[in-house]
């Protein structure tokens, strides 16, 4: 323990907890070192995880003790360790490559225990006393060296803190809790990862990798009903369970028994987990892990899906969202036109063209070209871009002369008419544009008011090649 803390009493701790000391007392039905991580796993769900943070809240049955801090969270940073040390591996770092498979199991526990003493959600005050239960766990139950175990605690209790050197078990405590943060964040900053600081900021392969790690740990995220402001209780509770360590894996790594389906299965697509969810000798950590002629998956012998890849390789893509595509709008009817819903109006608009006549009877029918300054969301390849709404169709454009504002975030643009909208030089654009594309490779940005994570560009005119989802 670092000088100048006061030291804290694991009876005081457990007794506020209403949890006994003799609970994880070494016994038959206690995991040893040796057990695997999931044995570990399942005792502290039901030793700890199945409670609510309070002793003094109850819990109905259909309910989870802990939304968003319990035994789902902990198991995934715990399973993202390895990952983050082959990593590290991977790019030269001796502190990880001194790391034994011991090392790096104790350092999955410890995180496995980095909230198991919150008293609550939001802001975690109780860093300091988690720690102190992971040196507790780690000496009392294992029976773990206390100098190895105090570095341990101590990683846990100062993972925040830049202050100071910062160890290995610091570091990997620190990212695998910050990469989770997408559960309650609506964005993500890789500025706050050690292994953007120590790697990914100044060479561009440990940059895309961590790109790629992000997008993984996020649609992992996802998948598990954990997303922020899009908690799935029905799903969650497969993972708020005993078996999490499991399940999770599952979510992570392609299985041999897995039953081929018809749905996109995610799993596809991760390049990061399944190379890295085991540790790795050093000179195994330096496999070819993309294949540049395959762009998202997409299939080149499928026209659609050729000219995607193309644009995402050699243009630009952008999303116009539709938020009700179906919904019949009020004004063909007030003017007794066609029918028009949602979706066809956006691409009626988007289409127009000088010389042709528009729906309307003003003056200047014939002179329409496009849908002037609307909003669209500028999609990066390899980035898992947010867009404004799960509907709508693709803007494919060869360069940046038609966008005429870009806006990292929700601007609100998306609304009323666009005559009074600030039009950037071409020069501002295209560097506002380098700088989002930089951005949504990191983790994006979010509105702080509406915390939408979608970015918004406007374009003078749609350089119509679209495609319906």
């Amino acid at each position: 323990m670092r000088s100048g803390k006061k030291k804290l009493s694991i009876k005081k701790i457990l007794a506020k907890r209403k949890l006994s000391a003799k609970t994880f007392k070494p016994s038959t039905t206690t995991p040893t070192l040796a057990s695997p991580l999931e044995d570990h796993v399942a005792f502290l769900f039901e030793t700890i995880f199945r409670r609510p943070y309070s002793p003094s809240s109850t819990v109905n049955e259909d309910d989870m003790a802990r939304a968003f801090h319990g035994i789902q969270h902990s198991t995934r940073a715990a399973l993202y360790v390895p990952v983050l040390v082959n990593l590290r591996r991977r790019y030269g770092d001796e502190q990880a490559s001194k790391l034994t498979d011991e090392d790096i199991k104790l350092v999955q526990i410890a995180l496995l225990l980095h909230d198991s003493m919150r008293l609550g959600e939001g802001e975690d005050r109780w860093d300091a006393v988690s720690g102190e239960f992971v040196y507790f766990y780690l000496t009392e139950t294992l029976g773990i060296d206390k100098e190895k175990a105090r570095k341990l605690a101590d990683a846990v209790k100062d993972k925040d803190d830049f202050e100071n050197s910062r160890t290995i078990y610091q570091k990997l405590v620190h990212d695998a809790d910050c990469l989770d943060v997408r559960q309650v964040r609506a964005a993500f900053k890789a500025t706050e990862l050690d292994f953007h600081r120590d790697f990914a900021a100044e060479n561009p392969g440990a940059f895309r990798d961590q790109t790629q790690l992000i997008v993984e740990v996020h649609s992992l995220i996802e998948a598990q009903g954990d997303g922020f402001d899009r908690y799935n209780k029905s799903i969650k509770k497969r993972f708020e369970s005993a078996t999490a360590y499991q399940e999770i894996l599952k979510t992570m790594v392609k299985g041999t028994d897995d039953k081929k389906t018809d749905t996109v299965d995610p799993r596809d697509y991760y390049k990061i987990f399944p190379a890295f969810y085991k540790p790795l000798p050093e000179e195994k950590c330096n496999r070819s892990l993309y294949d540049e002629k395959v762009t998202m998956g997409l299939d080149a012998t499928d026209p659609d899906q050729a000219t995607l890849a193309h644009y995402l390789n050699n243009g630009y893509v952008l999303t116009r969202g539709i938020t009700t595509p179906s919904f019949v709008r009020d004004e063909t009817k007030k003017f007794g036109r066609e029918e028009e819903n949602g979706a066809a109006f956006e691409l009626r608009k988007a289409a127009r063209r000088p010389g042709i006549k528009t729906r309307t009877d003003k003056p200047d029918n014939m002179d329409k070209d496009g849908n002037k300054n609307r909003s669209g969301s500028l999609i990066v390849k390899n980035s898992g871009s947010f867009v404004y709404c799960n509907a709508g169709f693709l803007i494919y454009a060869d360069d940046t002369k038609s966008i005429t504002q870009v806006n990292t975030t929700n601007n609100f643009t998306g609304y009323g008419k666009k005559k009074d909208q600030t039009i950037e030089s071409k020069s501002d654009v295209e560097q506002k544009v380098q700088k989002l594309i930089k951005l949504q490779k990191m983790g994006g940005a979010a509105n702080k008011s509406s915390g939408a994570a979608h970015n918004e560009l406007l374009q003078k005119k749609v350089l119509f090649r679209s495609q319906k989802h």
